[in-house]
Parts: structure tokens; C-alpha cells; sequence
């Protein structure tokens, strides 16, 4: 596990420094930031590996300054503090056994971030990109996918001297692969590949596209003129001239660089994108008010059709899927229950936290939850929304009667 929690400190800390250094590298402030994420990833585990020890396994942390010596400048110094007090907290409350649900999540929103280093390598941050953010965004990519690898085996698996070992010689694949890939000759080979499928991919479809518009825009221009009754000298071969000039232009592009006309395509299809979700998402609030508005309708054909009570809002967190939402208000239940005073050691089950938390919160309430979560967990079955909205009611209802504040 303690090779498990070092990929879940690399992954997460390389995601983080991958969007400060690109932040930073618009000012002009260079980050050095693959020597501390390896010692943060590398103190975290220390501290995972003292738990047993008590508060010893607070030593570790004080190797965390020594990030410090890394920082060139001032704001360089300002990134790393996050991630160092995120450390800190995560040894504190010894959140040092990762999920595979929770990592799967994780993993998803920080993909998010692929589209923000797209956008910024299309609209003129390509260099810094590549230099500054891709080799800890793969170093991200890749810890994440071994990550979630290595948590879908068992814990007794996990164990294993001959398991531990082949992971540990990939996690070094790994690290050896970023600071490959920071090298001015990775670089070079990169944007060579980059040119090469530019002008063999991109520029032929940017091509075909123009010379379709400049017929759309020739049918409409001889339309008009006929509706106007007035003559028109464009023929195909103003097309044809068009797209020589449009092919010329493409051509003249540096590889290494995208060109205005597909910044400017790329920033349309944002726009296109932005308005579309926007029009989406008020024509659903749209409905609901219009649902909520003739609720009193449906509450008057109880006999024919039953109303149906809208739906809770969802939580900000919460997983999308009720099984997984399940199983994330169980261990929103478990953390309070260790906030309190309760101890979950890894060799106890559920039955074990059952009758320990019956000293905090009512019996009745954690095992409705309990059997919720033992359903959610082993059963093949389809779990209903319903089940979802009754943990997180239990929950809410525990964490109410205790007085603690989220």
C-alpha cells in the first residue's frame, strides 16, 4: 500500500504542477517543479509507512522545506506551498488508504485538465506547454493508470515482494519518462512529430473545408444576384484562385506552430460548444420550473398517477452513479466516525464498525447505512437513485445529531 499512496502523491501533485507551471510560464516565471514533486511524493510515503508508530509519522514532514531550495523566485516558492500543506493535511488526518471509486473520480475530472493544456497550446502557449506542463501532465497520466491498476487487485496482492517489485520498476519507468521527455531533444523529436501530423492531417481537412465554403459562398453570391436582377462575373474560377491562395497560405505555416486560420477555427468550435451547453443547460432549468410550476396538477391525480416528489439536489462531490454514491456517503460516515474518536484499523469490516460506532450515532441509523453499503458494494444488482438519497439522508441526519460542521 505504501507503493499504492506514492502513485496517488505523483499523480496528484504532478496534475497540480503541470497547470501552476503553465500559469506561471504566461508571466514569464519559470518553475523547476519535478525534484520537489518527487520529494513530496517520497515524504508522503514515509509518513504512510510510519503510521503504525503513532505520531512519529509526523518526522517526516519536516523534509519538507528542503522543496524550497528548487524554488527560483518568489511565486515559485508560492506553488509549492499548497501542495506541501495538502501533505501535511493528509498525514494529519492519515487519509492514507485510497479507493478505487474515489481514484476513478479523481482521475476523471483531473482528464478535465487535457483540455485546458489543449486550448492553451492551440491560442500561442504550444512552447510552454510542451516544455513546462506535458512531461508532468504523461508523468500524471501515467501514475494515475497504475494507480487504479494496482487497486483493483487485493490487498493480499498487494503484498506481494514479486507484485511490489515489478510495480516499483514501472513507477520508475515513469519517472524516468517525464524527465525524458523535459530534454531539448525529446522536444525537438515532439515537435517534429507535431508538424508532421499537422501537415499531413490537419492542413488536407482545413483545406477541404475552405474550398467547400468558398462554393457555399459562390451559390450564395450568384443567388443573390439573381434575386437582384444584376449580373454576376464570378465563375469557378474565382473559387479555384480562392483556394490556391488559401492552399498557399497553409503551406507557408511553420510546423511548429499552429496557424491563425486554425486558432481561429479551434476558437469558433469553442464558442460553438459554449453557446450549445448554455442553451442546454437553461432549457433544463427551463423544464424544472416548468415541472415545479404544475406540481399542483399532478398532486390532484394522485388516484390515476402518483406524484412523484422532484428529486434532491445532488451534492457538489457526489458520484453521478447511485452505487457509487453509496458507497461515498459510507465513508463521509466513516471519516466522522473517526473525527469522533473511532478507529477503523485495515484488518476490521463493517460488522466491527458497527459496533463501535454504536457509542456515537443510533444503532437503527448505522445499519440502515450499513446495509445499504454492503448491497452497494456486493451486490450485481442495479442500485436506484433512491438508495443514494437514503444514505445521504442517514448521513446527514448522523453528522446533524453529533453537531459537526463539514
Amino acid at each position: 500500500m505504501n507503493l499504492v499512496f506514492f502513485l496517488k502523491s505523483l499523480s496528484e501533485n504532478a496534475l497540480y504542477f503541470s497547470l501552476a507551471g503553465l500559469i506561471l510560464s504566461w508571466f514569464g516565471v519559470p518553475l523547476e517543479a519535478r525534484i520537489p514533486l518527487l520529494l513530496i511524493a517520497l515524504i508522503g510515503t514515509l509518513c504512510r509507512a510510519a503510521d503504525k508508530l503513532g505520531r512519529v509519522r509526523y518526522a517526516p514532514l519536516a523534509l519538507l522545506p528542503l522543496c524550497f531550495f528548487f524554488a527560483r523566485s518568489l511565486p515559485a516558492a508560492a506553488v509549492l506551498l499548497p501542495s506541501m500543506a495538502f501533505t501535511v493535511f493528509s498525514v494529519h488526518r492519515r487519509l492514507f488508504f485510497p479507493q478505487y471509486t474515489d481514484s476513478v473520480d479523481a482521475f476523471r475530472r483531473g482528464l478535465l485538465a487535457a483540455a485546458l493544456l489543449a486550448a492553451a497550446s492551440l491560442f500561442g502557449s504550444w512552447r510552454a506547454v510542451s516544455a513546462v506542463s506535458l512531461p508532468l501532465f504523461v508523468v500524471f497520466l501515467t501514475s494515475g493508470v497504475l494507480m487504479l491498476r494496482m487497486l483493483r487487485h487485493e490487498e493480499e496482492t498487494l503484498h506481494q515482494p514479486r507484485f511490489v517489485w515489478l510495480n516499483a520498476l514501472l513507477v520508475a519507468a515513469v519517472l524516468a519518462l517525464g524527465v525524458l521527455l523535459g530534454t531539448p531533444a525529446a522536444l525537438r523529436g515532439l515537435f517534429s512529430f507535431v508538424g508532421l501530423i499537422y501537415r499531413g492531417v490537419i492542413v488536407p481537412i482545413l483545406l477541404c473545408v475552405v474550398y467547400l465554403l468558398a462554393w457555399v459562398a459562390l451559390f450564395v453570391a450568384k443567388l443573390l444576384s439573381r434575386l437582384r436582377g444584376s449580373t454576376t462575373n464570378q465563375t469557378e474560377e474565382t473559387v479555384e484562385e480562392f483556394a490556391a491562395g488559401m492552399r498557399d497560405y497553409l503551406g507557408d505555416v511553420v510546423p511548429r506552430e499552429p496557424s491563425a486560420v486554425f486558432q481561429n477555427v479551434m476558437l469558433g468550435l469553442f464558442v460553438l460548444a459554449a453557446v450549445i451547453g448554455a442553451v442546454l443547460y437553461f432549457k433544463r432549468r427551463l423544464s424544472r420550473l416548468r415541472a415545479d410550476e404544475t406540481g399542483g396538477v399532478r398532486e390532484a391525480r394522485t388516484l390515476a398517477a402518483p406524484y412523484i416528489a422532484p428529486r434532491a439536489p445532488r451534492e457538489l462531490f457526489a458520484p453521478h452513479d447511485p452505487r457509487r454514491a453509496v458507497r461515498w456517503h459510507y465513508r463521509r460516515f466513516l471519516a466522522l466516525y473517526r473525527k469522533l474518536g473511532g478507529h477503523t484499523p485495515p484488518t476490521c469490516d463493517s460488522a466491527d464498525i458497527a459496533r463501535g460506532a454504536a457509542a456515537y450515532f443510533p444503532a437503527e441509523q448505522v445499519e440502515q447505512l450499513r446495509g445499504l453499503y454492503l448491497e452497494a458494494r456486493y451486490s450485481e444488482a442495479d442500485i436506484p437513485r433512491a438508495d443514494a438519497e437514503r444514505a445521504a439522508a442517514q448521513y446527514k441526519i448522523m453528522k446533524h445529531n453529533t453537531g459537526e460542521e463539514q
